[in-house]
């Protein structure tokens, strides 16, 4: 809703207002308050209130300036007096009072004395212009001097007017004024709560980072932070509103004069205690050919330093080599076979894949398989996951840095990635995770094989071969802006699809199999039973989690029935759907049927649904492609 204050000039316009607000067309989302000033409010006499909560003012006149003076922090719509308001109640005088002179007196009067209004309407109009409600009595007299029949003005004037016994008449607001007024107060409204949206979406985004951001106006004085640099200064926030930045941090005196005569000022190693080290970035700030104030980048050296030594343990961690072939990759389906064969065909030459699945579906064992099968095997297999990196290292490690090329550099520099890789291959997990600002200088390496260190002015040639992977659909990234085209272009000369757990059932059995066999002989147990119940459960289950879910089944089988030996349908459905705080008790299904009615009741939802597979497929909370694999076993189709 949009809250409209309306101070009305005189009462009898209390119900043209009302009246128009009702017939507006926005109507159903403004809500208004009228309130009716006195005549002296008028000429800027005494103070107006503004009782309740508003979004906008509508007043006309002296009343207009009173409440901009006394209500700064809200927009005031001025109601004005038009020309057309003038001559309509000079043309009412004339037919209905016929008086030889007219006095006009208020503050539109100056712009009527430049016309020639006598000529117009046939009788002599004398113009006349109070500044202040003291005023008024010395424009009433010299209209009496004048020999004036009758006065024309705002309310206040008629008022004064009746006091000195001289006929008056009220200028009415028109219409399509206070129609005006309206539109434009909507306007206005909409606009300052659009700026409201933008001061709190900066706000968040300015508290959201953690390095200390501080805004200073020209005059050195801080007018904006957040709550890492509060953290910095290891002081309250509302002490370093106003202060000059040089008081509060006195290392940044020198380069800030620099800064403020317009030059950007990167990265600056301080000392500001005995404690800590900061490092300092400076960005001008231009509206135009104005510079407006300077952005400082504050951050702890040993916050950053700490930051990329997690970063690199991880990452050495992973190590530098592929662990598994083509022949650890386990499938008895026919989407798997044709996959692999593709794999292999794509192993063969160097021009980049991407690698597309839902999670959990081995993206990158196939990507370690591919290496091994190429004839970079005996090159370094280099992989990252994109989303466990900030913005700020991401350039950083994929790329490398020179010696001083910002606070916390070893000696001699840093090898990136990229170089890590060379002649190898380079796996980019969770692609779609690196932010858009730096998609376009991945770009460029894929485009001209070739990087450049940060702090570097020297481009090094590689030879990498990059495989990416992602579990979302790049172009619908791309059709949200999120992701650029070009370099889904670059990435995709070669694609290979993992298809869901799902949609390769036969698969199933034979993997869980292998992953039990494998935690039997870590666990010490032996299971050497399962009952065709629990593999029919194993078989239909939905899988969300892909490979990764059913290596957990097993796991979790493997430990429970250690002692048993023995995996029953009771075992399997406490497995697949261990108890969980919001869904204790799952609805039966028509996965959870034994296998000896199951042709019946496919047969049952088929003549139920007039033969119609898709609906069959829902009737018995099963996909298609399920229900057209038991049509073919049951030979129903």
């Amino acid at each position: 809703m949009i809250n409209i204050h309306f101070i009305v000039p005189y009462p009898e316009l209390e119900i043209k207002v009302n009246r128009i607000f009702q017939d507006h067309p926005q109507s159903s989302k403004l809500h208004k308050t009228v309130s009716i000033m006195s005549g002296d409010f008028e000429f800027g006499n005494g103070h107006i209130p503004i009782d309740q909560p508003c979004d906008v003012i509508i007043a006309r006149g002296y009343a207009a300036s009173q409440v901009r003076h006394n209500q700064t922090h809200i927009p005031v719509i001025e109601l004005p007096i038009t020309g057309y308001d003038v001559f309509n109640s000079l043309y009412t005088t004339i037919q209905r009072f016929h008086p030889q002179r007219i006095a006009l007196i208020g503050s539109f009067s100056s712009a009527c004395t430049r016309m020639n209004l006598s000529g117009i309407f046939g009788c002599e109009i004398h113009a006349f212009s109070p500044r202040s409600a003291g005023e008024i009595d010395a424009a009433l007299e010299a209209a009496i001097e004048h020999g004036c029949d009758i006065v024309i003005g705002v309310y206040s004037i008629h008022l004064r007017a009746i006091e000195y016994h001289i006929p008056s008449l009220v200028i009415e607001v028109s219409e399509e004024a206070i129609m005006e007024a309206i539109d434009n107060a909507v306007r206005a409204a909409e606009l300052r709560q659009s700026e409201r949206e933008k001061t709190e979406v900066t706000k968040v985004v300015l508290q959201s980072v953690k390095d200390g951001f501080l805004y200073v106006n020209p005059q050195r004085r801080i007018t904006m932070l957040n709550h890492a640099a509060e953290r910095l200064y290891h002081g309250p926030l509302s002490t370093l509103v106003g202060c000059r930045i040089d008081e509060v941090f006195p290392f940044v005196k020198s380069d800030l004069a620099t800064v403020l005569s317009g030059t950007e000022i990167p990265n600056q190693l301080y000392k500001m205690d005995a404690e800590a080290d900061y490092l300092a970035a400076y960005q001008p700030v231009w509206v135009g050919a104005k510079l407006v104030g300077v952005i400082v980048n504050l951050q702890n050296v040993a916050t950053v330093q700490q930051n990329e030594t997690q970063v690199r343990k991880k990452l050495s961690d992973k190590g530098l080599r592929a662990k598994y072939n083509f022949s650890d990759i386990i499938y008895r389906s026919k989407a798997m076979e044709q996959l692999v064969q593709t794999a292999q065909k794509y192993a063969e030459v160097s021009s980049n894949i991407l690698i597309v699945g839902e999670t959990g579906t081995g993206k990158e064992l196939m990507a370690q398989s591919i290496h091994n099968h190429s004839s970079r095997e005996l090159a370094p297999f280099v992989a990252i996951n994109c989303a466990t990196l900030p913005e700020n290292l991401l350039e950083s490690e994929l790329f490398g840095h020179v010696e001083g090329a910002f606070t916390g550099t070893v000696k001699g520099g840093k090898i990136g990635l990229f170089e890590l890789a060379n002649n190898g291959t380079l796996f980019l997990d969770e692609i779609s995770e690196i932010p858009l600002s730096f998609q376009s200088k991945l770009l460029r390496a894929l485009q001209e094989n070739e990087i450049r260190r940060v702090g570097d002015n020297r481009v090094i040639s590689i030879d990498v071969r990059v495989i990416a992977a992602t579990n979302k659909n790049l172009k619908n990234l791309v059709d949200q802006g999120l992701f650029r085209r070009d370099l889904l272009y670059r990435l995709e000369i070669l694609k290979l699809y993992i298809p869901p757990l799902r949609r390769r059932q036969e698969d199933i059995i034979l993997l869980f199999r292998h992953f039990l066999g494998q935690y039997n002989q870590s666990f010490g147990g032996v299971i050497s039973e399962i009952s065709p119940q629990a593999l029919y459960l194993l078989e239909n289950a939905p899988f969300s989690g892909n490979i990764r879910e059913l290596k957990n089944v097993a796991e979790r089988l493997s430990v429970n029935c250690k002692g048993q030996g023995y995996v029953g349908e009771q075992e399997m459905r406490e497995a697949l759907s261990p108890r969980d705080v919001e869904n204790e008790e799952r609805p039966s299904s028509f996965l959870l049927h034994s296998p000896e009615d199951e042709q019946q009741r496919i047969e049952n939802a088929l003549q139920e649904c007039g033969y119609n597979q898709s609906r069959a497929a829902r009737l018995l909370g099963i996909n298609r492609s399920t229900l057209w694999r038991k049509m073919q076993k049951y030979h129903l189709s």
